[in-house]
């Protein structure tokens, strides 16, 4: 823990993965550090359950200066976002991300300890192909014989296969695809989920 009472991103990191794993039902995977959208942005916690969920870290020690570009990158790829940040960047957060993203709070008592301010809601600017672009090569090539009438060439580009599935598929089915590969990609043993209502 950082000696003084400045939060650091190691702080807050191993608090929010402690607490993700203490609820009721746990995420079936933690990833740390994802690359999206073509290594655009690397998003700090990947909640992976019913959706992924990303939570971005903005510790005492970091800035706020690339949080509007991050935002954009994360809506496109995750289904819910939360930001969890430190009462020093509360107040000027809360003005900066939309109000469908949650916050969770980090604050330093005995250990670090995360406090829920606002859920995370349904992000409806999630969009399918942008969301593909986090998969590699071989995994889209995965979905799209998994989904998709004809295989698309290995000589194609991502972009080009992303969209092919998306073309094909409907985007429920290339959600619930997007987060079995990822699963897959971690070695988890996911259980399988039903789509809600509240799936694009």
């Amino acid at each position: 823990m950082s000696p003084n009472n400045n939060l650091s991103d190691k702080d807050i990191r191993e608090a929010l993965k402690k607490y993700l794993l203490s609820k009721p039902t746990p995420p079936q995977v933690v990833v740390d550090e994802l690359s999206v959208h073509n290594g655009n942005a690397i998003a700090d916690i990947v909640a992976l359950d019913k959706y992924a969920h990303c939570f971005e870290i903005k510790s005492d020690k970091d800035t706020l200066s690339r949080l509007s570009r991050q935002i954009s990158f994360y809506d496109f790829t995750f289904k819910k976002n939360t930001l969890v940040t430190t009462e020093k960047y509360l107040l000027k957060a809360e003005s900066l991300i939309p109000d469908y993203w949650g916050i969770l709070l980090a604050k330093r008592t005995n250990s670090v300890k995360i406090v829920n301010y606002r859920n995370a809601k349904i992000n409806r600017n999630w969009n399918a192909e942008k969301a593909l672009l986090t998969l590699w090569k071989s995994e889209l090539l995965e979905v799209d014989s998994r989904l998709s009438s004809g295989k698309s060439p290995r000589s194609n580009s991502r972009a080009q296969i992303a969209k092919k599935i998306v073309d094909d598929t409907c985007s429920r089915l290339v959600q619930k695809s997007f987060f079995e590969i990822l699963a897959d990609r971690f070695e988890t043993k996911y259980q399988p989920f039903e789509i809600t209502k509240y799936c694009l």
